[in-house]
Order: structure tokens, then sequence, then C-alpha cells
């Protein structure tokens, strides 16, 4: 830490002396007419091409419950389709069957899902076209858990236990055959709640989406389910509605499957909104007693899957870290099942660093900038972009597979590592206990990326002349690494952003003794 201390110690010297300057050459560091000159360099890094990347995890143990499902064409990046599983669960496990001397007769069943506000491929001037059809999850276990066996220290034999499942971007579930579908929603048939009134709208665009906070789409589901529901529930036989356990293991739960759709939609499991409404009556003496409902909810497992069909020039989903076409200008960074771009700084090196002698050199301000990003088709930039180191062959520099003597030495840069990935620290991070990953966020206002990463730049001039140099940074989909505590999981969104190489830039403001006695 005492490196970095120096470091920020030398550059508050160096601010000493800014002044202002209309020549952006000397912008920041000493008086022009001192025994130091500051200079200002400019190097193209978009080289780097555009990698696709592992899938991400989409379940709710990520902690967001949002499910995407449905299906867009992007005319940058391809197609898009992902698909929704979820597992529901009684909220009350107290039997429907409460009184004695009356019967109780199943009436009807539907499914609620709350949108969440988010869209993919959705504008004000096209509406949310298409359906998706619900269907019955026909795997053999549960989503929950998974029966492995784990070996038992100091003998030969083993056990079985339950682990905890996870899901990614490319994990999927047996579901049940179009034909044996439960019912089917349209996202034209949404329905909007206003107080206890509902009223229905046909105009779903990315305008009312955003701007109402209780639309739901509905459907009627089939009667022959919903009758095994409610006989499971009317007594609560074999304990098969109070116990989860054995009701997981009767109803797997429910996959949400897109059809003919021009967009993908965020679901709110997790919302009241969101709920599967079973109704019935009870009779007495041959007449209507009550009429009654009993709601099952959406508090188990669920995660979506994403599965993209890329144009040409961009990386296929897989095999993984395969670059696609560099040949074109055109560079991607996308959430959801990631791509990255990949930034190349030799010219740093080639044109900077290896050409000046001088060792009292400071770099006064060393910035990363996107410019004109490109916004159309009024999809969402990403908001934020961090940075981690890659390695020649595409892939991250991975802790867990480095020599010890590697470690060490990206030990003298200002980079930390979470024991799997590597991270380019903020500027923040030497006046802070907590690493933050460094960063470029983006402005709506000028349709740019900026990041500030001096203490960085100054540490690869310092050693420039390392074995083990680094070379390569992935732009990757902000996460709260950066310490913005507020971004989704990567695997939430399909956020995407998009610009040319040529537009991708570091900045570097320095100063230079005149004097190289200095």
């Amino acid at each position: 830490m005492n490196l970095w201390v120096k470091r920020t110690g030398q550059l508050f010297l160096a601010a000493l002396f800014l002044m202002a300057c209309e020549d952006e050459s000397v912008f920041l560091g000493f008086k022009g007419n001192s025994k130091f000159t500051v200079k200002y360099q400019e190097f193209l890094v978009g080289d780097g091409a555009v990698v696709g990347i592992d899938p991400e995890l989409t379940d709710n143990a990520t902690g967001s419950r949002r499910l995407l499902v449905g299906e867009h064409d992007d005319p940058i990046v391809g197609n898009i389709r992902t698909e929704a599983f979820a597992e529901f669960l009684p909220v009350l496990t107290s039997k429907l069957a409460q009184k004695e001397d009356h019967t109780y007769v199943y009436d009807s069943i539907t499914i609620q899902l709350r949108l969440d506000g988010y869209s993919y491929g959705l504008t004000n001037a096209n509406y949310a076209s298409g359906k998706f059809t619900i269907r019955r999850i026909t795997d053999t276990e549960p989503l929950n858990i998974r029966e492995e066996y784990h070996p038992i220290p100091g003998t030969d034999k083993e056990v079985l236990v339950n682990v905890s499942k996870r899901y990614y971007s490319n994990s999927t579930v047996s579901y049940a055959d179009e034909a044996e579908s439960l019912g089917e929603t349209r996202f034209a048939q949404i329905f909007m709640f206003d107080g206890e009134e509902r009223h229905t709208t046909t105009s779903i665009t990315r305008e009312t989406l955003e701007q109402s906070d209780t639309l739901v789409i509905r459907a009627r589901l089939d009667d022959d389910f919903g009758l095994e529901l409610f006989n499971v529930a009317l007594d609560n036989y074999n304990e098969e509605l109070s116990d989860f356990t054995k009701f997981r293991a009767r109803f797997k739960g429910l996959a949400l499957i897109p059809d003919g759709c021009n967009t993908v939609l965020g679901l709110d499991p997790a919302n009241t909104f969101s709920l599967i409404k079973l109704y019935y009556h009870s009779e007495l003496s041959g007449e209507v007693a009550d009429t009654l409902t009993h709601d099952f909810g959406f508090s188990g497992v669920g995660f979506h899957n994403i599965n993209p069909s890329r144009t040409t020039d961009l990386p296929p989903a897989e095999p993984t870290y395969i670059a696609g076409e560099a040949t074109g200008s055109l560079r991607v960074i996308q959430a959801g099942y990631p791509m990255v771009t990949k930034i190349d700084l030799t010219n740093f090196y080639e044109e900077f660093a290896d050409e000046i002698t001088e060792k009292n050199l400071i770099i006064n301000s060393a910035e990363l900038i996107i410019e004109s990003v490109n916004t159309t088709g009024e999809y969402n930039p990403l908001s934020v972009l961090e940075l981690r180191l890659m390695e020649e062959d595409n892939s991250f520099k991975d802790y867990r597979t480095l020599e010890q003597s590697v470690r060490d030495s990206l030990g003298q840069f200002f980079v930390f590592t979470d024991l799997r990935n590597y991270f380019v620290s903020s500027d923040l991070s030497a006046q802070s206990t907590t690493r933050v990953a460094g960063s470029l966020l983006y402005n709506s206002t000028n349709k740019n990326y900026t990041g500030s990463i001096t203490l960085f730049v100054q540490n690869l001039f310092e050693n420039k002349n390392s074995q083990h140099k680094l070379l390569y940074l992935g732009l990757y989909p902000g996460t709260s690494i950066t310490g913005i505590n507020t971004m989704l999981p990567t695997g939430k969104t399909l956020d995407r952003t998009v610009f040319m190489k040529e537009n991708i830039k570091l900045k570097v403001h320095f100063t230079q003794p005149n004097n190289s006695n200095l």
C-alpha cells in the first residue's frame, strides 16, 4: 500500500502546479516556463476483438428475482430467445376443506405475472406482440436441489447429499410439449390495475411499460391441472400441500415458452400481483355457501435461459472465448449471455511507454473514452462497464490457474483479484480499504463513456519492462464490484453497448522534466 501512498503524493505534488490552459496538450501539469513540460497523447486501443464468454447465473439466488421471457431480432447482435422456469408454492398450507359439513367444488384456475418495466427490443413506435405458452416442468428432480454422492473423509464410502442447484444462461430443464400446454397469454392482452379496478390495454409500448407499475399478463389454465392442484390442497392428504418437499416432488414448476414474440419482457415473480389463483366454492345442502380462492406464489426457485443466435461477425455462444471477426470495426459488449470487447494496449507501449526513457515522468490523468455510442433503435447501453485483465488467447486472467511467480508479478500492478478474476483498481481504491474495480460510466446526454484509470496507467509505465506486463483488458458489463451497489446481476439484463473500434481511446496527460537529470 506504501507504493500507492507514494504515488498519490507525487500526483498531489503535480497538482500544486496545475493551471488552466486552452490547449489540451497542457490541460494538466506544471507551468510551461518551469523545469517541466506538460504533454498530452492519445492512443487507439480498440484493435482487440469481440469475445463470447461464459454464461452468467440467471437464478433468483443472484439477488434479483427477475425472469426474462420473449424473443427479439436485434439488427446488430442477432436473434435472442429467452425461456423462463419457476417453482410455485402454496401461500397458505392449510387445507381447503375447513368445514366438515360443507362440500367443496373446483371452479377454475388462472395465472397472473407482473411485468417489472424492463424490455429488450421494445420501442415507442412498436407494440409488444406474440405470446408464450405455459407448460409443466417434467424433470424427475425438483428445481431447488439435486442429489450428489460425496466421499466420507478417512473412508472408502460415499454419502448421498442434497445440493442446491444453480442455473445459468445456458441451463434448461425438460418440459411438456406444446400440445400439452396448460394455457397461453398474449403480450397484447396486458391488464393494468388502477386501485381495485382492472382495465385491459392492447398497446404496450416502451413508454407505457416504463410508466405503469401495475401491468400484468394473465391466462386461464387447464382445468385438469387445476383439478389436480385442488385435490392435493383439499384435504392436504399425505401432507402434499403443507410439506414443500412433497409438494415440489409432485409439482416441479412451470415453463414459460415464447412464440412469435418481437420483444423480451422482464417479469417480477416475487411481487404480490404474481400468483396462481385457484377458484372454488363450498356447498351446503345443495346450495352455494361461499366462493373461495387459494393462492400459490412464486417464492421458490426461478431462472431463465438465454439462447443467442448471433450475426456472423460476432462470436458464437458456444464454444466460449472465441473471438468474432476482428476485420470489421464493430465492437459490442452485452449482458445476459455476455460478450466483451478486448482492449489492446500495444499502442500505449509502442508509442509512449517504450519511447520515453525518463523515470521521473508523472501521469497527471489517464482516461478511457468511448465516443459516439450507437443508440439506434432505443436499445439501452449498459450504464457501467468494468475493466478485467485478459490474456492473449481471449480468456480472462484466472488467479486459480496461475503459477505463484506470476501472481507475485501481478502484485506489482494496480490491480486486485477476487481469487478468480483480476480487476483494474479504480483510482478511488488508493484512499479506501476496499478495492473497487476500474469502470467506465455512460453519459446518455453525450452518448459516451469515460473512466479514470490514472494510477493504473502510471503503474503500467513504471513496470513497462516487466516480464508479465499487462497488454489486454476486457470491457465487461458492470457489476457491484465497481462500487455501484444498485447494479443488476449480469444475467438479469440483455442491455448492450455498441460502438466502432476507432472510437475507444486512452487519453493521457503527463508531466515530463525538461532536464533528464531532474
